[in-house]
């Protein structure tokens, strides 16, 4: 920490921060299987992300309160320890283990909605068409081995004798790589809305394009070029199947 910029350090804790919201964009994944999406989509969304950062920050702000900073930048469990110091007895076992079926229902979600996803590409004559069949209880299987196969790689990849360590790998690789997908989405947008001569979505779209920029450029080069190998790797796929397809 001590060799990198101010800049650098406010990218990487922007970097974790960005861990907390990175999938919200799933929530588009079922449209069509939702009640007037158009609304309730967008809705659900902003509400989403706003009690999620309200959760956050309340947490985060207890913790901090509870737990002195010298022992904090060294915890492991920072929850563990502000509920040790809060009840007696072993109340942090059960934090540990109400912590662990978060994180089991976390992957269970990102997994479902990654077979959506590649299953709406398909759909969309965007990936390859095995990835739009379903099995007997219609659920797009293809998409759903092939994310865990590739979540399988990136553990085995970033796998280190310090779990700490490779949370934090893992963190950096994926919010990275999402970062791309986010400034091609932020970049469309802005051709979109240029054309409708909208200020104010102009406003909006050149600050999503700006800070993914910011972060991208700030980000350690090891971490960039590893991170832009998921993004890229799509891309003769898209090319060879859009080419075929139409």
């Amino acid at each position: 920490i001590s060799s990198l910029t101010a800049s650098q350090i406010l990218a990487r804790s922007t970097l974790l921060t960005l861990w907390c919201f990175v999938g919200v964009e799933l929530a588009t994944a079922p449209a069509g299987s939702v009640d007037n999406p158009t609304k309730t989509i967008p809705r659900a969304v902003v509400l989403g992300t706003i009690c999620v950062a309200v959760i956050y920050f309340i947490n985060n702000f207890a913790i901090m309160g509870l737990i002195n900073g010298n022992d904090l930048a060294n915890s492991r469990a920072p929850y563990v320890d502000a509920i040790k110091i809060m009840l007696s007895g072993n109340w942090h076992l059960i934090i540990s283990v109400i912590a662990f079926i978060f994180c089991v229902g976390s992957l269970n979600a990102w997994v479902l909605s990654s077979g959506q996803v590649a299953f709406g590409l398909a759909e969309d004559k965007l990936m390859p068409q095995f990835f739009a069949k379903r099995n007997k209880y219609g659920s797009p299987f293809w998409g759903i081995i092939t994310s865990s196969v590739g979540t399988a790689v990136l553990l085995i990849l970033t796998s280190s004798n310090n779990f700490a360590q490779q949370i934090t790998s893992i963190i950096d690789f994926s919010v990275v790589s999402f970062l791309f997908v986010y400034l091609a989405c932020s970049l469309a947008f802005l051709k979109v809305v240029v054309k409708e001569r909208n200020y104010y979505k102009l406003l909006i779209g050149s600050i999503a394009t700006i800070f993914c920029c910011w972060v991208i450029l700030e980000t350690l080069v090891n971490t960039l070029l590893i991170a832009s190998l998921f993004t890229a790797s799509g891309i003769p796929l898209y090319l060879f199947w859009y080419r075929r397809a139409f």
